[in-house]
């Protein structure tokens, strides 16, 4: 069985699709698909169990501007969403309802979004330069990382629970040690902004995506480079790890979407899929489909086999 693309979900928002998630939820084990967009809604859907097919089952209203990032804790079965109007918003993974009231996480956008695990926080960054941790009980700031006022535009915690790790419009990777509470590392990992910073599942690897067409892969205890992926001809936007940690996604401002093993060898190029900037891209929960979101306001849905794991 070969990558392919499954379906096409035109005009899945009015405008363009700015994020995407998918996450298993329930005690049905069922898949569910977050899509996040311009037009400030926020849609759930389900793949149809006959068709294969994306159907959407609810729509989420409550931000003024558009959507910026998600993110999803499995563990609270809940979804976190960013706005460009700086509020994060909660809501209940299964029923898509309003989970507590909104967070006022940065002065513009929030940009950057992270459920930090096994706890009740979440991360957040925006223009100025501070990652700040907000309990989602009380939405009360109860800790901040000073990265001495870059503008941090994308923050992640390993599943661990031992870093943090964020990505600067500088090209500076930071990697903060939450058990001693300090920076652990600053690294000149890129010539030109940093779209996305993510760990691999299991915690093994810590990756940079940048506007400079590269993706970076760090071991972040020493942070020592692992390897550095090249193939997009133009900024990569965003980017996600297989639940095995064996591959990578991204995807680019070059209207392409490309599947990787974390080795650097290419899997697959979907070079059709968008005719614009494809914005965001999301593993299923086994790793053998793929979704991929852009400025078409499409939805794409793709194949991904797992034995070229």
């Amino acid at each position: 069985m070969t990558h392919s693309v499954i379906s096409t979900t035109k005009n899945a928002h009015e405008d363009e699709i700015w994020a995407c998630k998918w996450a298993t939820t329930g005690a049905n084990s069922s898949d569910v698909i977050v899509t996040g967009s311009l037009d400030s809604a926020i849609k759930l859907w389900r793949l149809d169990p006959e068709t294969g097919q994306p159907v959407e089952t609810k729509t989420l209203v409550g931000h003024r501007m558009g959507i910026l990032r998600l993110d999803i804790s499995a563990e609270h079965d809940m979804i976190a969403s960013s706005g460009m109007e700086g509020s994060i918003h909660f809501w209940d993974l299964q029923t898509g309802a309003p989970r507590t009231e909104a967070i006022q996480g940065g002065k513009i956008e929030c940009w950057g979004l992270a459920f930090r695990p096994h706890s009740t926080l979440i991360g957040t960054s925006a223009q100025q330069g501070k990652i700040r941790l907000f309990d989602i009980n009380t939405r009360n700031e109860v800790e901040a990382f000073d990265t001495r006022g870059k503008f941090i535009t994308s923050v992640h915690f390993s599943a661990n629970g031992k870093f943090l790790a964020a990505g600067s419009t500088e090209g500076t990777l930071y990697i903060f040690d939450l058990q001693a509470n300090r920076l652990l590392h600053a690294i000149e990992a890129h010539g030109k902004p940093i779209r996305a910073v993510l760990f691999s599942p299991n915690s093994a690897m810590l990756a940079s995506a940048s506007e400079d067409g590269t993706i970076r892969l760090y071991e972040p205890t020493e942070g020592l480079p692992i390897t550095r992926i090249t193939g997009h001809t133009s900024w990569i936007t965003s980017l996600d790890f297989s639940p095995d940690s064996a591959r990578v996604a991204s995807c680019s401002t070059d209207a392409t979407v490309r599947v990787w093993k974390t080795d650097k060898e290419k899997l697959a190029v979907f070079n059709e899929a968008h005719d614009k900037i494809v914005w965001d891209v999301a593993f299923s929960p086994e790793g053998n489909k793929l979704i991929s979101v852009a400025a078409d306001n499409n939805m794409v849905l793709y194949r991904t086999p797992k034995e070229y794991s």
